[in-house]
């Protein structure tokens, strides 16, 4: 009997060191598998970023038959695919290095061998690409490869392959749990080290992961703080120059100097054209560009833009001729006038930029039948080679290297006219034969508006008289200060200065103002912070107008949010000023509700 306790306890303890040692085994078995499908892992993410980033290499690769840089992609396309088949043979010899058991023969296989297949495509792709751009005039085989490779199928292979790894590492790793909690009480504690080291990884893994997307927002506000202190350190000191320049041209009367004045102005303004480019760029590539819809005469898209390029036009010999014969007089279009005049702006100045002789013919066509406007400009210019035609509407693109050295220009003109034609319901097209010229199509949505002669305003607008108003400058910078004031009392208006939001409520609460101009970067209180409390607090109901440098469409929210009635960016223009202030009154006679109220009352 005691024998056959002593058997029966010898035998239980043989199972449980069996037990045990087939535990340990299956532990290190398991654990070796998670280590190695990590590595696994790992090496096919990087084989597909090295992939991804060949991809984008042999994107902006420029066509050339002696192009070293192309031979090198070369190179390192067939490197991708010796790495790629040794990477394939080492994970199949691995695989059946492990009994069934533990890595069963087939789950990694079908995975591996669709990733092969989709990059071995996708290198075929770029090695056609590639020597496609080797061959002189290929552009038509190169636009089909292009959109070739930029497919998702390379993307969701590598997604699926990381995916599938990904789940059979926390396979191994739950079966490596699971083995620990078979094993004797001792191995328990390791197995309570192991969770928690592996709870503490996933931790980590949480913790970079989330330090990851608050990166991704930092690095995107930071974007938005920089354009939006670049436009306004940039704008401050322009409103300066422009504005007193328009104010010195406006009292000059030497013709001479009149003439070097129009010169800085004109710089001026160009300067500012790149800096709107390089925001309006930004706005459309984060779909952040707001359209406006409002009632305009159509005559009015030409008239100032084309008077501007007058005067280069002649100095170059160039005839520039309009032909509006397609436009009913007094037609009226219901849209946004400042982006259309933009896209006429843009399109114009590239054909005169490009036309060194000959002319430039500027078309306007509305048909009621489909509401589409049709802008054509034609020049007798340089032209462009057909293989180009499709790339100059791409960003910082121009038709050829030479370009921007010989003409200028950010090469972001004609990509804003297809964003903008696009966002407006249209599209923009170009035709164009090298040494013979080119012609730009924008077409757009418009609908018809009412004709002037039935908008009972148009007389009233002319008629307004803007010297019976009372006008609250709110600006820190003395430079503005002097501008704003000189170019308000230019209309005729009365015109006090606040230097910073906390004066003007002061101010207000000691006199009425017909109508605030509101910067927003100022001490003690900005504007928009000086607007919520007059509107709210003040219970104000006048014009606040924001003129603020951070021509930015967050900070236009915010001011219209925060109760102003118009927001319009610096450099601040008499003409701009003065349709807002003619038309806000034209529409809203506030001067009439608070003539008779005490400042008491109104506070």
């Amino acid at each position: 009997m005691n024998r056959n306790k002593v058997m029966k306890f010898l035998s239980l303890e043989c199972f449980l060191a069996v037990a045990f040692a087939a535990a340990v085994s299956f532990f290190i078995s398991f654990k070796v598998e998670h280590d190695i499908l990590g590595k696994l892992e790992r090496s096919f993410i990087a084989h597909a970023q090295s992939l991804i980033h060949m991809r984008s290499y042999a994107q902006l690769a420029e066509p050339g038959s002696e192009n070293k840089h192309i031979e090198d992609l070369l190179a390192q396309i067939q490197a991708l695919d010796s790495d790629l088949q040794n990477l394939v043979s080492t994970t199949l010899n691995i695989e059946a290095l492990f009994p069934d058991i533990i890595w069963p023969k087939g789950q990694i296989q079908p995975l591996v061998a669709k990733y092969e297949n989709t990059a071995q495509e996708h290198m075929g792709l770029l090695d056609e690409l590639l020597k496609a751009k080797k061959q002189p005039l290929a552009q038509a085989s190169i636009e089909p490869l292009q959109r070739a490779i930029l497919t998702e199928d390379m993307d969701e292979a590598i997604e699926h392959i990381h995916e599938e790894l990904m789940n059979e590492i926390f396979k191994a790793n739950n079966a490596m749990v699971t083995s620990l909690l078979l094993a004797t009480c001792v191995m328990f504690l390791v197995v309570v080290l192991y969770l928690y080291r592996y709870i503490d990884a996933l931790r980590e893994a949480q913790i970079a992961l989330k330090e990851a997307v608050k990166t991704a927002q930092e690095a995107t506000a930071a974007k938005s703080m920089f354009l939006a202190t670049m436009s306004h350190e940039l704008r401050t000191p322009m409103n300066g120059v422009i504005g007193m320049a328009q104010i010195i041209a406006s009292e000059m009367q030497d013709e001479s100097q009149k003439s070097n004045l129009n010169i800085l102005l004109e710089s001026s303004e160009h300067l500012m054209s790149v800096l709107n480019e390089i925001l309006d760029f930004s706005k459309l590539e984060q779909n952040k560009l707001e359209l406006v819809r409002e009632p305009f005469p159509v005559i009015q898209l030409l008239s100032p833009v084309a008077s501007s390029f007058y005067p280069l036009a002649a100095e170059k010999g160039i005839v520039l001729q309009l032909h509006t014969k397609n436009l009913p007089d007094g037609t009226i279009l219901v849209g946004d006038k400042a982006r259309i005049r933009q896209i006429v702006y843009n399109l114009i100045g590239n054909a005169v930029k490009f036309t060194p002789q000959g002319h430039i013919d500027i078309s306007l066509e509305f048909k009621e039948s489909d509401e589409t406007l049709t802008i054509t400009v034609t020049d007798t210019g340089i032209g462009i080679h057909p293989t180009r035609l499709d790339s100059i509407f791409n960003s910082f693109e121009q038709a050829d290297a030479t370009i921007n050295q010989n003409f200028g220009g950010t090469g972001l003109g004609l990509s804003i006219v297809k964003h903008l034609c696009i966002a407006m319901g249209g599209d923009v097209s170009v035709s164009s034969e090298v040494g013979v010229g080119s012609t730009f199509q924008a077409i757009i949505k418009t609908p018809k508006g009412i004709t002037d002669s039935a908008n009972p305003n148009a007389q009233q607008l002319e008629k307004f008289n803007l010297s019976e108003l009372s006008v609250l400058l709110v600006e820190d910078n003395r430079v503005n200060q002097l501008v704003g004031k000189h170019l308000c009392e230019k209309l005729g208006c009365h015109v006090s200065v606040a230097e910073n939001g906390r004066m003007a409520i002061d101010m207000l609460q000691e006199e009425y103002y017909d109508a605030i101009l509101m910067d927003n970067r100022m001490p003690e209180m900005n504007g928009i912070e000086a607007t919520r409390f007059i509107r709210q607090s003040l219970n104000y109901q006048g014009l606040i107008l924001a003129c603020t440098a951070d021509a930015t469409t967050d900070t236009s929210s915010e001011f219209l949010a925060a109760g102003a009635d118009r927001a319009i960016s610096k450099p601040l223009r008499l003409e701009k000023l003065e349709s807002v202030l003619t038309h806000y009154f034209q529409q809203h006679d506030t001067r009439k509700d608070y003539q008779s109220v005490s400042v008491e009352d109104r506070a």
